[in-house]
């Protein structure tokens, strides 16, 4: 067959594609001195240019018109609540890798605010945090763990007999 092909002066030619992304979602936002853009779930990339403006669509650029980010550490949140199911008092020991603010609040199944006030505290060193479940009824509660920022670090499911 590629005797054939070549004996008959036929000449063959490579195609080139351009790369292009599709993503479900992604946005960008720009500050004086910064640009943050992203993408979620892409299945395509692509550049344009026109004239003297360029578009970089994607995560897989060309040439990308920033430097390369680098991320400081998260910090790594070890927890244990016990006893659960709980009858009185439960107990929620922390351990971080990185000194942490956290605050903790108890919801019950609604989303309501219940128990003992929430606490915060400066997680350095492992810790333990004795929590009254004593005026609340048998049911399903979360403990809800965030940052000094709220963000949603955990939610822990407890049951109380």
């Amino acid at each position: 067959m590629i005797c054939l092909l070549l004996g008959s002066g036929l000449s063959v030619a490579a195609q080139s594609l351009d790369r292009f992304v599709i993503a479900a979602t992604g946005t960008q936002a720009q500050t004086a001195s910064n640009r943050l853009a992203y993408t979620v779930g892409e299945l395509a990339i692509e550049t344009g240019t026109s004239g003297t403006f360029t578009l970089h669509e994607g995560f897989h650029q060309t040439n990308p018109p920033y430097g390369t980010a680098v991320e400081a550490p998260a910090p790594l949140l070890h927890y244990r609540l016990y006893p659960n199911p709980a009858t009185d008092r439960t107990v929620l020991e922390l351990e971080s890798n990185l000194p942490i603010q956290l605050q903790w609040h108890l919801y019950d199944v609604q989303g309501r605010a219940v128990g003992p006030p929430g606490g915060s505290l400066q997680l350095r060193d492992p810790q333990q945090v004795a929590i009254d479940l004593s005026q609340l009824a048998s049911g399903t509660y979360y403990l809800m763990l965030t940052s000094a920022g709220h963000q949603l670090l955990e939610t822990l499911r407890l049951e109380k007999r």
